[in-house]
């Protein structure tokens, strides 16, 4: 594969893998590749095509979320304000937060409204259009 992109002799590499497997890629193959830039991007041309959505549907729709710190979803969720994090395979504390958020129908709201507001300034596709063509603007400037 790193033969192929240098034929082309890019400038520019995006990787979109899904995380951790494109950042691991990208290291182990950055003294091979002939580029100036290597950037791990994720979905984000499935994002900008539509093929997949840009944030979860419970941050879409202001509900509130009690998650693990699994892949990417702690650059997702502000614990505590967005939603909470509970560690991989731990019963006793995810269920403590579930009740906590069964019995403080305020709280739930507040962080339901907090993910959307989050929804609103991070993950709408203006707001990656903007950034895209922030991030390529600076690239080209170089």
């Amino acid at each position: 594969m790193v033969d192929a992109v240098n034929n082309f002799k890019p400038h520019v590499v995006f990787v979109g893998m899904t995380a951790p497997k494109q950042e691991k890629w990208a290291y182990q193959n950055k003294e091979r590749l002939d580029t100036n830039i290597i950037a791990s991007i994720g979905a984000v041309f499935d994002f900008y095509a539509g093929t997949v959505k840009r944030a979860p549907k419970w941050m879409q729709h202001s509900l509130p979320i009690v998650s693990t710190f699994e892949g990417g979803i702690r650059d997702i969720v502000d614990d505590g304000e967005t939603g909470f994090l509970v560690p991989q395979k731990d019963v006793a504390a995810l269920s403590e937060k579930l009740e906590y958020l069964i019995l403080n129908g305020e709280l739930r709201q507040q962080i339901g409204i907090a993910g959307r507001v989050k929804y609103e300034k991070e993950y709408t596709l203006n707001t990656f259009e903007i950034r895209i063509k922030e991030i390529l603007n600076k690239i080209l400037s170089k």
